[in-house]
C-alpha cells in the first residue's frame, strides 16, 4: 500500500489537533460573555420574595449550571490528551541502516531492507494516526458539548432577562420624604441655608 496515504492521514490528524485547539476560543469567549451577563442581570435585579423574582432566580440558576458544564467540557477538550508523533529522523535513519546491515549479512538485498523499512514506517504512521484520530474525536465531542451547553445557558439567560425587563418597566419609584431644618432663602435661583 502507498505510504503517502498513511502520511496524509497522519498529517491530517495533526492538523485537526491544531484546529481543535483554536476552535475552543469561541466557546470560551461566549461563556465569558454569558457569565458577565448573568452577573450584570443579577446585580441590577431587585431581589424580593415574589413569584417573578423566584422564577428569575431559577432561570439564572439553570443558566449557571449549563455554563459551569460548558467550562467543564472546555477543559476536558483541552487537557489529558497525548498525541503520538513519529520518531526523530535520526532514529529512523539509524533503524534503516540497521535493517540494511541485517539483510546484507543474511544474504538478502538492500531492496528487501527498504521494503521492510517501508512496512515498519507505515505501521508506525498508522498507529500514530489511529491514536491521534481517537484523541481528535474525543476532543471534538467535548467542544460540541461545550457549545451545546452554552446555547442552553444563553436560552435561560435570555428568558431571565425577560423577567428583569418586566421588573424594570414595572418598577415604581418610592416617594422620599425630605425634612428641611432651618430657613431656606432663594437668591437668583440658588438656594441658600441661613
Amino acid at each position: 500500500m502507498d505510504t503517502d496515504l498513511y502520511r496524509k492521514q497522519y498529517d491530517f490528524e495533526l492538523d485537526q489537533r491544531a484546529h481543535l485547539g483554536s476552535s475552543v476560543n469561541i466557546p470560551i469567549t461566549a461563556a465569558t460573555f454569558l457569565f458577565g451577563s448573568v452577573v450584570a442581570l443579577t446585580m441590577s435585579h431587585r431581589h424580593a420574595v415574589d413569584a417573578l423574582s423566584v422564577t428569575f432566580g431559577a432561570l439564572v440558576g439553570l443558566a449557571l449550571v449549563f455554563l459551569a458544564l460548558a467550562i467543564y467540557f472546555i477543559f476536558r477538550s483541552l487537557l489529558g490528551y497525548t498525541y503520538e508523533k513519529l520518531q526523530p529522523l535520526s532514529l529512523l535513519r539509524a533503524h534503516h541502516g540497521q535493517l540494511v546491515v541485517w539483510h546484507q549479512s543474511n544474504g538478502s538485498t538492500e531492496e528487501a531492507a527498504n521494503a521492510d523499512f517501508d512496512a515498519f514506517l507505515r505501521e508506525r504512521i498508522s498507529d500514530a494516526a489511529d491514536r491521534n484520530d481517537a484523541n481528535n474525536i474525543a476532543r471534538s465531542d467535548y467542544v460540541y458539548r461545550a457549545t451545546f451547553s452554552i446555547s442552553l445557558g444563553a436560552i435561560f439567560i435570555c428568558s431571565s432577562s425577560l423577567f428583569f425587563l418586566h421588573q424594570s418597566l414595572d418598577s415604581r419609584v418610592e416617594p422620599t420624604q425630605v425634612r428641611v431644618v432651618g430657613d431656606v432663602h432663594v437668591v437668583k435661583g440658588v438656594k441658600e441655608k441661613e
